[in-house]
């Protein structure tokens, strides 16, 4: 059978929730079609990484998270109605384009059931076409769905707090991109902490503002994103917490921010920055991977495994054979290795070809890691990413 869940969030962090709610209770498979997102008003809208290799829309977060199951690229119509013939299927849908996948159903002798879901302040209802509600879900403060309302929270006794920076704007965290939020929850969550999050706006960030705006907090977090805007704030707050000695993790394009940062400081100029968003620097900090005869540029996209160096901080954290969901274009510059190693910053992964710095790190730094990966995208509730409860546990320590 198969169950279409007709969504009308205007937000990407909310569209497909429910439809994944009602897949994890309801036993049924999920599946989704591409999406259009408006980029331009949301440049994070489909910044979720699948195993297989694709950008989806990044509240589908929730379909793994809430399943367990590895959530793959978009499927086609036939693709669904294949398994709609023999399995319950559940698939999120836009409310104008629900009639027509529902007769193509029909037209094949597939049963179909249509809902709609209901969004109220942080609960959430899918409904039958009678008005009865067949789920319920609700946000806590970070913005993780619980299966159920029914389902009373247990969240672990606190036995301490932390304060820490996000660099980045509420609202993108929250209704754009909400895997890094719910992460470092998870990762609080695992060590008992109270977390209190200060979002810190990149844009109105710099070397001057930088002590306001993160004084008085126990880490920083640099996420990743597709907004190049972001870069010389997300520079700014890595330069201030490498001499503050503030606990920093960097996510992607965290990592290249807080690597330039550095970069800067081992060679004592600014003028040096991401090609990406600075063509002109003399020095660029990261530069494409590679790019095609026609000038495209390779987009390393999926899960990939990583070779930890030896004797690293990182190696600790995340043992044998780590995997990280990559999403990016551009590399460490290998001009920047040398200089970088002498200011105490090595590069502490790479990738199997040994061609990509996949993370670097600061033993000297009470914490100072970063990782070209997207390492949010792989945590759950109860199973925190290994490094972001290092982070955390450094974090509590101050």
């Amino acid at each position: 059978m198969l169950h279409l869940i007709e969504d009308d969030a205007d937000t990407p962090a909310h569209y497909g929730v429910q439809a994944a709610i009602f897949a994890a209770e309801k036993a049924a498979s999920f599946m989704h079609l591409p999406v259009l997102c408006d980029e331009s008003r949301f440049p994070d809208a489909r910044q979720h990484v699948t195993v297989d290799g694709t950008l989806v829309t990044s509240g589908l977060v929730w379909a793994e998270r809430l399943s367990g199951r590895v959530l793959r690229a978009a499927s086609s119509v036939a693709e669904i109605l294949i398994l709609a013939a023999t399995d319950d299927v559940a698939v999120p849908i836009h409310p104008g384009v629900a009639n027509e996948l529902a007769a193509i159903a029909e037209s094949s002798n597939i049963a179909v059931r249509r809902y709609r879901v209901i969004h109220e302040r942080e609960v959430s209802s899918v409904v039958c076409s009678d008005g009865l509600a067949v789920t319920r879900a609700r946000q806590d403060a970070f913005g993780r769905w619980s299966a159920s309302v029914r389902e009373a929270r247990t969240d672990p006794v606190a036995v301490g707090e932390i304060r820490i920076a996000l660099i980045g704007e509420e609202v993108g965290q929250r209704d754009v991109y909400p895997a890094t939020l719910a992460a470092l929850a998870d990762a609080a969550d695992a060590h008992a902490l109270s977390l209190r999050v200060r979002f810190v706006s990149p844009h109105n960030l710099n070397d001057a503002s930088a002590p306001e705006a993160l004084g008085a907090t126990d880490g920083i977090v640099l996420p990743g994103g597709a907004d190049m805007r972001r870069v010389p704030g997300q520079i700014a707050a890595a330069k201030y917490a490498w001499l503050s000695s503030v606990p920093t993790v960097g996510l992607c394009l965290g990592m290249q921010s807080m690597t330039t940062a550095l970069a800067r400081l081992a060679l004592r100029t600014d003028d040096i920055d991401l090609a990406e968003t600075a063509s002109g620097s003399s020095l660029p900090s990261f530069v494409p991977i590679r790019s095609d005869h026609e000038g495209l540029l390779f987009h390393r996209l999926g899960l990939h495994p990583i070779t930890v160096a030896s004797a690293t901080q990182l190696g600790e954290i995340l043992g044998d054979e780590p995997q990280i969901r990559c999403n990016h274009r551009y590399k460490l510059n290998p001009a920047l290795v040398a200089p970088l190693s002498a200011a105490g910053v090595q590069v502490a992964a790479r990738d199997a070809s040994g061609e990509i710095a996949e993370a670097i790190e600061a033993r000297s730094h009470p914490f100072f890691i970063g990782m070209q990966g997207h390492p949010e995208l792989s945590s759950a509730s109860g199973a925190p990413h290994p490094l972001l409860s290092a982070f955390v546990r450094a974090a509590q320590r101050g």
